[in-house]
């Protein structure tokens, strides 16, 4: 058995200097119960959140694909159209991230990410059919409406069951399938484009059929086994689902139903670590989508932190890989060198973007803050997948230049606010320990209650 700092209950003490506040109470740890829930969310929570991120990265950046089978043609984007439909996207996208999360938590997760899922799935099927270049901008559009909550709707979920330690490790195993979408999706396209010609579905077209179809067959299953909250969880019987409330409660040093209101906007937004992580990501961001959009025309050119519960130690191996990748594609010709160039750039980018939003959402207590928390990181960091479709144009190639010198300033930042957010956190934590911030155990209870993050004896994560 061990001990944690926090409970979700509150006593009244004494400080010092005699004054009197609210402090949180201990709670015991049960590791064999912890463990056992853990498996249990592993097996039911966490490859739900896993396969929507899949087929969502799938049918958004299928673009880049199908754009070499055909469509630039069928759907007449020519010139810089295509590069406007990525725009169109990128535009709801991040407007809609906010009130995507908020959405999550006035709906529930279950509810909220069956319908974004039916609906980017069916937004996908209908691209299937596009002959113009208006509809297919509609079409992007939408796909950006409900693509637009699926990030923080997830975070939303699995902040439901993990604690914060447990948290970025799952967010890792779910960010990756942006890897596996850029290197499968273009497997599957290949494949699927080599159905043959079936009334109006050929080549690039099955690819969007198929792939819609899919998204919208896992949508179903969302609603089926999704539970609405861990208190509806079927999985769990009756005491582990208070034990499961309980340990997420106990982090936050929050108690009762968290209301979505001013106070949680303040809390979240007024964060410094959230600013700095929305900068990081947007820098990340942009990497991470102009890769992903732009791989299959790049290499035509070419011919051919869990176990330490520390985030930022992770950025010393992540961004220098991407800084040197790029440093080589701006300055060496050579196109093998360049082709590994392109490993280097991608290992950096594909990584660093969902360990700067698990480590934002970590350091913020709360449903409410922590939904409003992961909108606004995902949505101000896609503001970097907005430039991202502006970076490689084609009157740039074959070297892409533009793109390659964007990336590397844009990395190059990473490297610079990483250690001056761990640097502010390990400050912070410094000075709460020492005594700082206790004079906000005097606030009403009903304030001490909300404080979360906030709270004197609430320590960041590095």
């Amino acid at each position: 058995m061990s001990k944690l700092n926090a409970e979700v209950c509150l006593e009244y003490t004494s400080q010092k200097d005699g004054a009197v506040g609210y402090r949180p109470c201990e709670m015991t740890v049960d590791d064999e119960i912890e463990k056992r829930l853990r498996r249990k969310f592993d097996l039911r929570i966490l490859p739900f959140g896993v396969l929507i991120w899949l087929m969502a990265n799938i049918d958004r950046t299928n673009t880049g694909n199908a754009i070499i089978l055909g469509m630039r043609e069928d759907a007449n984007l020519r010139g810089n159209r295509f590069n406007m439909t990525l725009t169109g996207f990128y535009l709801t996208y991040i407007l809609l991230e906010i009130p995507a999360g908020v959405g999550c938590r006035y709906f529930g997760p279950r509810k909220w990410l069956t319908f974004l899922t039916a609906g980017f799935g069916a937004t996908t099927f209908c691209v299937s059919s596009v002959s113009s270049y208006p509809v297919m901008i509609f079409l992007r559009v939408l796909l950006g409406c409900f693509e637009s909550g699926i990030q923080p709707s997830i975070m939303y979920l699995y902040a439901e069951y993990y604690r914060r330690h447990e948290l970025v490790g799952r967010w890792g195993v779910k960010a990756s399938m942006a890897s596996v979408a850029g290197s499968f999706g273009g497997l599957l396209a290949s494949g699927l484009s080599n159905i043959p010609q079936a009334g109006i579905l050929h080549s690039w077209r099955w690819i969007f059929f198929v792939e819609g179809l899919v998204s919208m067959s896992l949508a179903v299953f969302v609603w089926v086994f999704v539970p609405h909250s861990v208190s509806d969880a079927t999985f769990l019987n009756q005491s582990d689902r208070a034990y499961a409330a309980r340990r997420i409660d106990s982090e936050t040093l929050m108690t009762g139903k968290e209301p979505l209101d001013t106070m949680a906007f303040r809390s979240a937004l007024l964060n410094f670590n959230t600013q700095l992580m929305s900068l990081a990501t947007l820098c990340s961001l942009m990497t991470l989508t102009a890769l992903s959009l732009f791989m299959p025309t790049l290499l035509r050119s070419m011919g051919f932190s869990n176990r330490l519960k520390k985030r930022g130690i992770l950025f010393i191996y992540l961004v220098p890989l991407s800084i040197i990748g790029f440093s080589i594609l701006v300055g060496v010709q050579g196109t093998a060198i360049r082709y590994f160039a392109v490993f280097l750039a991608t290992c950096g980018a594909f990584t660093a973007a969902p360990v700067l939003l698990a480590w934002a959402v970590d350091n913020a207590a709360g449903p409410s803050v922590r939904a409003i928390v992961s909108g606004y990181v995902v949505g101000a960091g896609n503001i970097g997948a907005l430039i991202a479709t502006w970076t490689y144009l084609p009157a740039s190639a074959p070297l892409y230049l533009q793109g390659h010198y964007i990336n590397l300033g844009g990395n190059i930042l990473i490297g610079l606010l990483v250690p001056l957010a761990t640097w502010l956190l390990w400050k912070e934590n410094r000075f709460r320990r020492g005594g700082g911030r206790a004079e906000k155990l005097e606030m009403r209870p009903e304030v001490v209650q909300r404080l979360g993050h906030l709270h004197p004896e609430y320590r960041y994560t590095l």
